[in-house]
């Protein structure tokens, strides 16, 4: 990969959410005693979002001894109500900037990212190989790069 397309590929931040998970964590927004579970069900459900809320939890604002390496534990730094404002923001910005037909171009890779994550966590927690959390994490957002190379060249896959 030439070095320009992997800086242009690492800048991009603005990868779209799936109107529906954007329309849940709306909903768990109004909810006074929602809880973590809940809000990590609704952003598991979208590889842009999960890898949004994990960059700011790694981030030197919630500077950690450690990183965290899956969701929940991002979650757990950033506290409820923050993971919930973020959400919002990074799913309701960009779903007003786009176009209806957009959002049907990525639902079958939101769906095959959602499905893969799944099965790696049923698959890591059968054959305890793996962290269950970081199994599913990693399938979650093994397709990130599409909707990346989208954001770049919207010509590409269509």
């Amino acid at each position: 990969m030439s070095p320009e397309l992997r800086s242009r590929l690492e800048n991009v931040t603005n990868l779209p959410t799936p109107p529906a998970v954007a329309a849940q964590v709306i909903n768990l927004a109004q909810q006074p005693d929602v809880s973590l579970t809940q809000v990590a069900e609704a952003i598991t459900c979208d590889p842009s979002l999960t890898a949004k809320i994990l960059r700011v939890a790694n981030s030197s604002m919630y500077a950690q001894r450690r990183q965290s390496s899956n969701l929940r534990q991002a979650l757990v730094v950033l506290g409820i109500n923050a993971t919930v404002t973020l959400a919002l923001g990074f799913s309701l910005l960009p779903m007003l900037r786009r176009s209806p037909s957009q959002n049907e171009k990525f639902a079958f890779t939101w769906q095959r990212s959602v499905l893969s994550a799944v099965s790696a966590r049923i698959m890591a927690a059968k054959t305890k190989s793996l962290n269950a959390e970081e199994a599913f994490l990693a399938s979650l957002l093994q397709d990130i790069g599409i909707m990346a190379v989208d954001r770049l060249e919207p010509e590409f896959y269509d």
